[in-house]
């Protein structure tokens, strides 16, 4: 099994030092720079924190004949489940495609059209996934899917947790960093916060949505896929998408020490294009999809490096059945 490290990209403007956090990571990308935090078990590719644990408290014993009890506790199990499973998300589904507009693409022919294919392809194999999941939620052949992608509604939710983000790390703001984001994500974000020089204190603005050639922002790419879970009878229903937002954004400190004075050399603006990543978890009873939660940020695939992907997923798929 290949043993070479696909990294992690946290905000561009978030320069601090990720090496401390474990790597062990089975894809390998020459050109992708991601925080590497996928578990020590490549098998399911899934970590369950230890501490996580599902409690059900009630205030008296359910009485067979009162029906609404018994469907009010059916509905806070799928609550309880939908939020372990939605904890449980930290890693980065194999083969995803950041591909950028057709226009930036190599100018080579050859590159060009091997490139056009494997995006055409990643597109229709999601869409297909999209349907097949989609006409899994029938109840019956006739009646309506419970599960339904919604994709209008997933730029709004990636700019609404962006900024959301970026604020909380500017503020400090650690309790809504572990609402928003993945578990290791929120980690990482959090000791960056303690790392600061007492006494400064960050800000953070959006200055104004860029569009250029293309609509910005927009859906990238939007994955569906079946994952197994330890100790679990069924597989876990995961989507996760890939938004790309281009702003220009304006990040200053100050020194509090001195009365709030900015720090000189401090305020920068920029003009950022960020893959921002999301991820979900849908109940296969239910179809209910949890709330998003932000994974971090993906350089744009090349060519190389999403081929490479795409033959250790299907050489590792291969060992699996053999």
């Amino acid at each position: 099994m290949a043993n070479k490290q696909v990294a992690r990209l946290l905000q561009p403007w978030l320069r601090i030092s990720l090496t401390q956090r474990p790597a062990s990571s089975i894809l390998a990308a020459r050109s992708r720079l991601l925080v590497n935090t996928r578990p020590s078990t490549p098998q399911t590719r899934l970590s369950l924190p230890s501490t996580i644990e599902t409690r059900r408290s009630y205030a008296a014993p359910r009485k067979p004949k009162k029906k609404p009890e018994y469907k009010r506790r059916r509905t806070t199990a799928d609550r309880s489940e939908l939020t372990l499973d939605q904890n449980a998300i930290s890693y980065l589904l194999p083969a995803t495609l950041v591909a950028p507009p057709f226009w930036q693409w190599s100018k080579n022919p050859s590159i060009f059209l091997r490139y056009g294919w494997q995006a055409v392809r990643n597109r229709v194999m999601n869409l297909v996934y999209r349907m097949v999941f989609r006409y899994t939620s029938k109840e019956k052949l006739l009646s309506r899917p419970r599960w339904k992608a919604n994709r209008s509604a997933v730029i709004p939710a990636a700019k609404a947790l962006h900024l959301q983000m970026n604020d909380a790390v500017a503020k400090g703001d650690k309790e809504t960093l572990r609402q928003i984001c993945t578990s290791e994500l929120h980690h990482t974000l959090a000791g960056m916060i303690d790392s600061r020089p007492k006494g400064q204190r960050a800000e953070w603005q959006l200055l104004k949505y860029k569009s250029g050639l293309g609509v910005y922002p927009r859906l990238t790419d939007d994955k569906l896929a079946l994952q197994p879970v330890p100790g679990a009878q069924e597989n876990k229903l995961v989507r996760q998408v890939v938004v790309t937002i281009r702003s220009e954004q304006r990040m200053a400190r100050y020194d509090d020490l001195k009365g709030g004075v900015l720090i000189p050399g401090s305020e920068k603006v920029r003009s950022l294009e960020e893959h921002f990543v999301l991820v979900t978890s849908i109940s296969q009873r239910t179809w209910e999809q949890a709330p998003w939660k932000i994974w971090g940020t993906l350089p744009t695939s090349t060519l190389e490096s999403y081929t490479e992907e795409v033959d250790i997923v299907t050489r590792l798929g291969s060992e699996q059945k053999a």
